[in-house]
């Protein structure tokens, strides 16, 4: 029942957009066209050559005309010069360390760029901290380590890692060192 209900529906939508196109298109009259005045005159009709002897007027020239050549200087890059921090290679294992002595740093950021670690690191320096770079060479890429330290205080580095937060709005990590 209910698809017999469908398809007499469809059938009358079907019925009613044919007669919706059509009946309009068979009883409509043909409009008489539409003229529209002509708002631009039409151009005189000239040949090139009257075009030319009208706007053509005679320029005198020198006899001896001479070119100097310009020079062309080239525009100098502009150089940009970072200020490096000292890299610190990681101590060898041979190196004896103390195993009673405590030291504490705050690791701030790791970079795969060196001028980024590099700035990082002249920023704190600016700011009076104790900043330096190290570079460690991992398995695919070089990372160049941006650290604040040592301290023997571990609640000095924390007091340094407050500051650094508040200058570049980053916290780091507080690490033991080496």
């Amino acid at each position: 029942m209910k698809a017999q209900l469908r398809h007499r529906l469809l059938g009358a939508v079907v019925l009613t957009a044919l007669a919706v196109i059509f009946v309009p298109l068979i009883i409509e009259e043909k409009a008489a066209p539409i003229e529209i005045e002509n708002i631009f005159p039409e151009p005189k009709s000239q040949t090139y050559n009257e075009v030319i002897k009208e706007d053509f007027t005679p320029v005198k020239v020198p006899e001896e005309t001479t070119f100097v050549p310009i020079p062309v200087i080239p525009p100098t890059p502009e150089v940009i010069e970072y200020e490096t921090a000292p890299i610190i290679e990681q101590p060898t294992p041979k190196q004896v360390i103390d195993p009673n002595l405590q030291a504490w740093i705050l690791q701030v950021g790791s970079f795969s760029n060196q001028n980024n670690a590099a700035n990082l690191v002249a920023k704190l320096n600016k700011k009076g901290l104790e900043a330096f770079m190290e570079k460690m060479a991992g398995n695919k890429r070089t990372l160049y380590r941006v650290r604040v330290g040592p301290e023997t205080n571990k609640n000095k580095i924390i007091k340094i890692q407050k500051k650094v937060q508040k200058i570049v709005n980053i916290k780091g990590r507080v690490m033991r060192y080496p």
